[in-house]
């Protein structure tokens, strides 16, 4: 842990920002994100560390209050701390031919984002009308699938959020649960590990469907990566799948984070 977190503070860019390559590596440029940046200040804020860059995040909003992908230069950015909107300005210069390519843009917005980020912000008067609106478009399926592929990965994210304290998204369970059920009825048609437990964490994040949940980790458990030939699947993509990013590792994580949580809830009864 005291690795990955050294890792993790290494990369950070000035008050408290991350981004998903660097700027000095061979790949298109692109601007700092809500999605990277909230991941990575949840996780160090489990281990003790808080940045100056909540304020900024709270503030990167469409006029609809909708938290975007992207952290882009606003005027009201320079009313917060004049310095930071300065290094942003430049930033949005330096990835000006990423966007030219219609790789990125800054009206970009995507529910599985959103869910990352007030996960870090939390639930509060700050972020409830970003959280009624993912709220909405969940129940209605009208998800946003921008740089994630999958619906399940957008379930994960919001289910993640609310055990971890965003109550708004309780509502969503039963919805959520339905479609998992639904999607996953014959198990050995199941054949992306990831998004299966993916699937399974969502139910026992909700702590509903727990035995269908069980189901899904045993056929992970009964298949032929189990327990060290793991595959990888595409957790995150650009907007043409080109590019897509995930890893065996990932895809194992989630499995035994799913273990955990089904002992966990054995235990308590």
């Amino acid at each position: 842990i005291k690795k990955g977190v050294k890792n993790l503070i290494t990369a950070k860019e000035g008050a408290g920002f991350w981004r998903f390559w660097p700027l000095k590596s061979n790949q298109h440029p692109v601007p700092v994100d809500m999605d990277v940046t909230c991941m990575v200040l949840f996780v160090l804020a489990q281990c003790g560390y808080s940045f100056q860059s909540r304020s900024i995040l709270l503030n990167n909003k469409n006029s609809e209050g909708y938290f975007e992908t992207w952290i882009r230069p606003r005027l009201s950015m320079a009313l917060i701390s004049p310095n930071i909107a300065i290094g942003f300005y430049r930033d949005s210069w330096r990835t000006m031919p990423t966007q030219k390519l219609g790789f990125f843009s800054f009206d970009d917005r995507e529910t599985a984002v959103a869910a990352n980020a007030v996960l870090y912000l939390g639930f509060n008067a700050s972020t409830t009308v970003c959280i009624d609106q993912i709220v909405n478009e969940v129940k209605s399926a009208k998800m946003p699938l921008q740089y994630y592929d999958d619906e399940v990965v957008v379930y994960y994210h919001v289910a993640r959020a609310y055990a971890n304290g965003v109550a708004g998204f309780e509502q969503l369970g039963p919805v959520i649960a339905a479609r998992i059920c639904a999607r996953f009825d014959n198990l050995n048609n199941a054949d992306n590990e990831m998004l299966l437990a993916m699937a399974a964490n969502v139910l026992l994040y909700y702590k509903l469907e727990t035995e269908t949940a069980a189901k899904m980790i045993g056929q992970i458990a009964a298949g032929k990566s189990y327990p060290d030939k793991w595959t990888c699947e595409a957790y995150f993509c650009s907007k043409d799948r080109n590019f897509l990013s995930g890893s065996a590792t990932y895809t194992a994580a989630l499995f035994v984070e799913a273990c955990a949580k089904l002992n966990s809830i054995k235990n308590l009864k």
